[in-house]
């Protein structure tokens, strides 16, 4: 029994060792110790990489070699934030990052700001809001409250327009061409009144009401709807317009009310021509997951865990057969770090290289470039 014990720990050893070893992976320490990277986002033209950590900095590096360009401390985020550039690279969104999901089937609100990217400024602090989001130009930015939707200029605070409808939760995006804003919402009564397969299902429609959601556009100018997506999802808890500008991200889970065991979350992909739902989706067990386009080589990559007490990985999929091609995971560079005394953190936080080449990874204060090869 000793024996088997003592190969059963050497084959460990060597499998977590062969990980450690792996050669398409360079490792780059960014800050001192005690730094723990939460978020990152490459700039738009690639040159620069935008950094939160969880002692509340906001630090900019170059995006090949990894310098440090500035750094401006910013508290008001009790874990940190996840950062995301503008469509334009002039402004940084910082929004609160979920490390936990203790209320499973609610959407809170949070604190969200808009940081200039070069000095550091707040152009707008928004407390207690469901999202916000800057038009591609970068001359609009667009805010969600319960039943409110408002879109205002950047630069002067005036408001453009404005959407009052109780059903508006949780998230939007602008359109690809900034005309049109997109939101997630909510069904009543009356608009399952047509339905065919409610007609004699009251309880069933009630039930759809109260745990599935659509996306609807708005003009940006005049906040009429002009869209309507056909599709019902779960209850959707984010929004992104896909840097190819045909369709949208759609994160959304199941309410544990109508799936009490329910585990698994949904990247979905809402095509923008018909408002159909793609086939490909992309899967995570986080309840807040980072997911993000690689164009380059036709990949999304999504945070998950396979426990919710375990380290993150990254995994990525093809856009286009919904396969899994690759898996970068946390539990070798971790271990690695205890091996060596160095301060980690099993939190997964990554971009992709602007040639599409690598996939960036952050853990404590480390980065890792991992060359993307797909696995067989």
């Amino acid at each position: 029994m000793r024996t088997l014990t003592i190969i059963s720990i050497l084959i460990w050893t060597f499998c977590i060792q062969a990980q450690i070893n792996d050669f398409n992976t360079e490792k780059f320490q960014i800050a001192e110790k005690g730094v723990i990277v939460l978020s990152m986002d490459g700039s738009p033209e690639g040159g620069e990489l935008a950094v939160s950590t969880r002692m509340g900095k906001l630090i900019f590096y170059t995006a090949e070699g990894y310098n440090k360009l500035r750094e401006f401390n910013l508290a008001g985020f009790t874990n940190g934030a996840r950062v995301r550039y503008s469509p334009d690279g002039k402004y940084v969104i910082m929004k609160k990052i979920r490390l936990a999901d203790w209320n499973a089937n609610k959407d809170n609100k949070q604190r969200v700001m808009i940081i200039d990217a070069t000095t550091g400024k707040k152009v707008a602090d928004h407390d207690g809001v469901y999202d916000l989001t800057i038009s591609p130009d970068g001359n609009t930015y667009a805010i969600m409250d319960k039943g409110h939707l408002k879109i205002k200029s950047l630069q002067g605070g005036k408001t453009i327009s404005e959407v009052k409808d109780e059903r508006l939760q949780s998230s939007i995006t602008f359109g690809p061409e900034g005309k049109m804003i997109y939101a997630s919402r909510g069904f009543d009564k009356s608009d399952l009144k047509k339905d065919p397969r409610f007609k004699k299902n009251k309880k069933g429609a009630k039930a759809f009401s109260k745990y599935q959601q659509t996306i609807v556009g708005y003009d940006v100018q005049n906040g009429t709807e002009q869209f309507i997506s056909p599709e019902s999802m779960d209850e959707i808890y984010d929004i992104q317009c896909s840097k190819r500008g045909d369709c949208i991200l759609v994160y959304a889970k199941q309410d544990t009310r109508v799936n009490a065991v329910a585990t698994t979350n949904f990247i979905l992909q809402m095509d923008l021509s018909n408002g159909m739902l793609m086939r490909e989706q992309f899967n995570s067990r986080l309840p807040d997951p980072d997911y993000k386009e690689n164009l380059k080589q036709n990949i999304i990559g999504v945070t998950t865990t396979e426990d919710m007490d375990a380290s993150q990985s990254v995994m990525l999929y093809d856009r286009g057969t919904n396969e899994i091609i690759a898996r970068f995971d946390i539990d070798a560079r971790f271990l690695e770090g205890i091996f060596q005394g160095q301060f980690m953190d099993g939190t997964a936080s990554f971009d992709f290289s602007a040639d599409g080449r690598y996939l960036l990874v952050g853990i404590g204060n480390f980065f890792y470039r991992w060359k993307i090869k797909r696995e067989d």
